[in-house]
């Protein structure tokens, strides 16, 4: 990407010394860029100076242009690479950790029978404290991750492999 970039800054640099060609009707210039495109060194040397020097200016726009289009679908690429993978490791969670949901489940459900169930305070207390298979702070740990990805929350996966993408997409979009 380096190289790639290092080629956009440098035909950045040269279309500020170029004249603009947006007054030029797009499919004459999209007409021009196909024929500079088909023209050899002999060929395009067999122009008129200011002919040549036109077809020149459009071919390099098209170019700098076609330049941009290609790094914003990198970027978009890289991006839907980065989704994806994010949504899949969110289906593995899902998987892996069904067991440990209906535990909770089964656990919340004794706990809330032992309030039922109880007649006092204290009693619903004791029983509730009894309805604890665990340690009450894994509990608390547990749900807090399960709520973490709750609602389809793939954007916690995608915080690694953006880390190691950084760069590329920031350059990307500069």
């Amino acid at each position: 990407m380096a190289c790639s970039s290092c080629y956009l800054q440098w035909l950045k640099s040269w279309s500020t010394e170029l004249p603009a060609v947006a007054h030029t009707p797009v499919v004459k210039r999209s007409q021009y860029v196909h024929e500079a495109r088909a023209l050899d060194i002999a060929d395009m040397k067999a122009l008129k100076h200011d002919k040549r020097y036109a077809l020149m200016v459009l071919l390099f726009h098209a170019q700098l242009c076609k330049s941009f289009d290609d790094a914003v679908e990198m970027f978009i690429r890289k991006l839907r690479i980065i989704y994806n993978g994010a949504e899949e490791q969110l289906r593995q969670y899902y998987l892996e950790h069904q067991k440990r949901a209906e535990k909770l489940i089964i656990q919340l459900r004794d706990v809330l029978d032992a309030f039922v169930e109880g007649e006092t305070d204290a009693d619903r207390g004791a029983r509730i404290a009894a309805a604890f298979h665990d340690e009450p702070g894994n509990l608390l740990i547990e749900c807090d991750e399960d709520i973490a990805y709750a609602g389809n929350n793939y954007l916690p996966f995608m915080l690694a492999p953006y880390q190691s993408q950084r760069p590329l997409l920031l350059n990307c979009l500069s």
